[in-house]
């Protein structure tokens, strides 16, 4: 019953679809960048890790309709899950982080992982070539 009243920001009834498609889409996108994050981190691109990020890309797109169809609390759990996930591999490639953390250095870690990330998403989604 506690579903039904109050709700969360635009969604009033929590156990009614999200008709707006936010939630969705946000954990759709937040979901293949943690995939792209983890494949940018990455410095050996083995043939099951080349093939592996379409797969999740895919599984990522799947849920979209699904997402769509269930109840705005079930959404709402699963967008703060993939955001939280998202927020946690952001600070895990972060060198600082780690050392903070005491997680050892490992062969593929990245000195500069923002640019390699930024350098990884730009190449992904404007298509531009290697050098």
């Amino acid at each position: 019953m506690e579903l039904s009243h109050g709700g969360f920001g635009w969604l009033p009834n929590l156990t009614e679809v999200d008709h707006s498609l936010i939630l969705p889409f946000v954990m759709c996108i937040c979901n293949i960048l943690i995939v792209d994050i983890n494949t940018a981190s990455k410095k050996k691109a083995t043939n099951m890790r080349k093939f592996l990020p379409y797969i999740f890309k895919s599984i990522s797109i799947v849920l979209l309709p699904i997402a769509a169809n269930v109840p705005g609390c079930l959404v709402l759990y699963w967008t703060t899950s993939s955001f939280c996930g998202l927020a946690q591999n952001l600070l895990l490639i972060q060198p600082r982080v780690r050392r903070a953390l005491r997680i050892p250095q490992t062969p593929s870690e990245s000195e500069t992982p923002n640019r390699d990330l930024k350098e990884a998403l730009m190449k992904t989604y404007l298509f531009k070539k290697e050098k």
